[in-house]
């Protein structure tokens, strides 16, 4: 569980042999499965509209219909209370 500015955030990881990792999220009641993508740093997930990016103890939300250059919707830090 993230900590999105006080808001908690569960993302549950599936990891399925060296080439499937997954991020299970929800968005505005929606489900989100993201599958891991091709990142320079940190851990990047693809599900629909949505990127979530890991780094560290970091994570950010992308709604990729805000277009490429836009700020996270949501920047997260683990271990919610």
């Amino acid at each position: 569980t993230y900590d999105c500015t006080g808001a908690e955030f569960p993302v549950r990881y599936i990891n399925a042999g060296p080439s499937i990792s997954l991020a299970v999220f929800t968005v505005e009641g929606e489900q989100i499965v993201a599958a891991i993508t091709v990142s320079a740093s940190g851990a990047r997930y693809q599900g629909g509209r949505y990127i979530w990016w890991t780094r560290g103890e970091e994570g950010s939300l992308y709604d990729v219909m805000a277009g490429p250059d836009a700020d996270p919707i949501a920047t997260c830090q683990s271990g919610a209370p």
